[in-house]
């Protein structure tokens, strides 16, 4: 049922929200885990397309864009492969207030 839903989300042609997102990555990390490197394979690319036509990767929520770029980089490493998605993309993008302000106070970054 669920996997039903989440195809005729995708089937629609329209921008994909991050729950869309994330439930196929899920279900790359599930076929992953259990070496079923075709479908897994399938929904990467799925992936890719989908956050293609998004805009790219730079895109992405943040924690969301480290859980994709991992995941793609842990397959081809798997299984010796490159990775889906272009290198160029995988920036982190600029570093968060929050994150740059704990860096300085601990003196690891300097202004």
């Amino acid at each position: 049922m669920a996997v039903t839903e989440l195809r005729q989300r995708v089937a629609r042609k329209i921008p994909q929200d991050l729950l869309t997102l994330k439930a196929i990555l899920k279900l790359f990390s599930t076929e992953t885990i259990v070496d079923n490197t075709a479908v897994a394979r399938a929904h990467l690319k799925m992936l890719r397309n989908m956050v293609t036509a998004e805009g790219g990767v730079i895109l992405l929520d943040s924690w969301f864009r480290e859980d994709l770029l991992s995941c793609d980089c842990y397959f081809a490493l798997k299984y010796g492969t490159r990775p889906t998605l272009p290198a160029q993309e995988w920036t982190p993008g600029p570093l968060s207030q929050p994150w740059k302000a704990r860096l300085v106070s601990a003196g690891i970054f300097g202004e």
